[in-house]
């Protein structure tokens, strides 16, 4: 119908297409529990133009102020943009063709990922009150307009999704900064004392990204009227981007016992 076809946009197609590579990458790597630098360059690449198609749909999008930040359409895409360039830049540094001309920019990268991922966590407990205020308190004078019980629902659900989201993600800013402390030969030994080490961190690294693209996508199902039950497309993007960020954990322990360390090696 008319709804569906919409996401023939350019940016659609982007977040649409963009699936593709790091579904097929995730699945490689899970499968034979090899690292490929071609392999996660080209994710980087793929991501990065992701992020772009979510900007210009944040452009496109106006403004919900029945709902906090993290919690309508516009914000949530504007978030997604930010948030992918510091995982299509981990992507791309983890490889072996990253260029060492550029790890100069390791400091500001990994504070945008800290920064981006702690404000995604933390925000929603605010919003959460927010909105609660918004809707209950006869003083609020704030921007957050009141609005009906089931909106009010539906907001609450995006905002525990970036709760849920968002606190797995900070468990990669310790290795952003030990990468930007301690350097490539830190990570090349880190590779050599665990040879599976690289594609253990990459699935995670790519799952990750795909739980965010993902989810992002059926938001933008929702958006289009394409979804015929909107709050179970919601509970189905928290539920699977929680799984997918502990499906690493499963494969690299259950099918490759050695090869990888949890903690350790960011003393090594």
């Amino acid at each position: 119908g008319t709804q569906v076809s919409r996401l023939s946009s350019p940016e659609d197609l982007v977040g649409i297409l963009g699936h593709f590579p790091l579904i097929f990458e995730s699945i490689r790597t899970a499968f034979t529990g090899q690292f490929s630098t071609l392999g996660y360059a080209f994710c980087a690449g793929t991501t990065f133009l992701t992020a772009l198609a979510h900007l210009k749909m944040t452009l496109d999008t106006p403004r919900d102020f029945r709902a906090p930040r993290l919690a309508e359409y516009r914000s949530v895409y504007e978030f997604s943009a930010l948030y992918l360039v510091p995982f299509s830049w981990l992507l791309w540094r983890i490889t072996s063709v990253f260029p060492k001309e550029l790890e100069v920019a390791d400091p500001l990268m990994s504070t945008l990922f800290t920064m981006i991922t702690v404000y995604g966590f933390a925000y929603a407990f605010y919003g959460k009150r927010l909105l609660y205020e918004a809707n209950n308190d006869p003083s609020y004078q704030g921007i957050v307009q009141s609005s009906s019980k089931e909106y009010q629902a539906q907001a609450q659900l995006y905002l525990t999704g970036n709760i849920a989201i968002n606190g797995l993600a900070c468990l990669f800013i310790p290795f952003t900064w030990t990468l930007t402390v301690r350097g490539t030969e830190w990570w090349d030994r880190v590779q050599t004392l665990h040879p599976n080490q690289a594609a253990f961190l990459g699935l995670s690294l790519l799952v990750a990204t795909v739980g965010d693209v993902s989810g992002n996508f059926l938001l933008r199902l929702k958006e289009l009227g394409v979804v015929v039950n909107p709050s179970s497309i919601v509970v189905i993007g928290i539920l699977s981007n929680i799984w997918l960020l502990l499906f690493p954990e499963i494969v690299f322990n259950g099918i490759y016992s050695s090869g990888i360390s949890e903690v350790g090696f960011y003393w090594e």
